[in-house]
């Protein structure tokens, strides 16, 4: 298992790969962190949220929506401060794609 600041600082660097455009690259380191991050003694729900918050972000930048939306529901869950902030960001950018107005201002 990885320790929760190397997950934290591939997310990081993964989010400079969204910023860049280049979900397609991101989307790999993504996934590696989420495994790494299910695993964890004691469990990190905060970092779970922001793996899964980011991965989702990744999933919208390419069109997969349907795998984009479970896991942004799930951070929006789970999540706290900040991370609840950008989930929520995330989650209305991905109702908006997608033509559900009315989902996209619940998040508002």
């Amino acid at each position: 298992l990885e320790h929760p600041y190397r997950i934290q600082a591939n997310a990081k660097l993964v989010l400079s790969l969204l910023r860049t455009g280049r979900a397609r690259e991101a989307q790999s380191p993504l996934r590696e962190a989420q495994l790494g991050t299910s695993g964890l003694t004691p469990a990190q729900p905060q970092l779970n949220a922001s793996v899964d918050s980011t991965l989702g972000e990744c999933l919208t930048a390419l069109h997969k929506y349907a795998e984009a939306e479970p896991l942004l529901l799930n951070a929006a869950a789970t999540a706290q401060g900040p991370v609840l902030t950008e989930t929520r960001a995330r989650l209305v950018k991905l109702y908006k794609l997608m033509n559900k107005a009315t989902e996209a201002s619940k998040y508002e």
